[in-house]
């Protein structure tokens, strides 16, 4: 039986049945997605995101980039740990 969708923080169920889905994993796309991760390619954000976290807190703000901005492009992409 499906869980009730709700939306982040919230307990008041949207709809009994519907599931919500990433569209990064839809389509041709995320076919291509799928393959990528099963041969080993580095999602180019996951680079981004290593470059980001070797810089020191006054390059990050020279450039409009919190720690948290990298941590959550990290948990948003998969990437491995820093």
């Amino acid at each position: 039986m499906p869980r009730p969708v709700r939306l982040p923080g919230s307990s008041t169920p949207i709809v009994e049945g519907f599931r919500m889905v990433d569209p990064r994993m839809q389509g041709v796309g995320g076919a291509v997605r799928m393959v990528q991760a099963l041969f080993g390619v580095v999602d180019p954000h996951c680079m981004d995101v290593e470059v980001w976290r070797g810089m020191t807190p006054a390059e990050q703000l020279a450039r409009h980039i919190s720690s948290t901005d990298v941590e959550r492009t990290a948990e948003r992409y998969h990437c491995g740990p820093g």
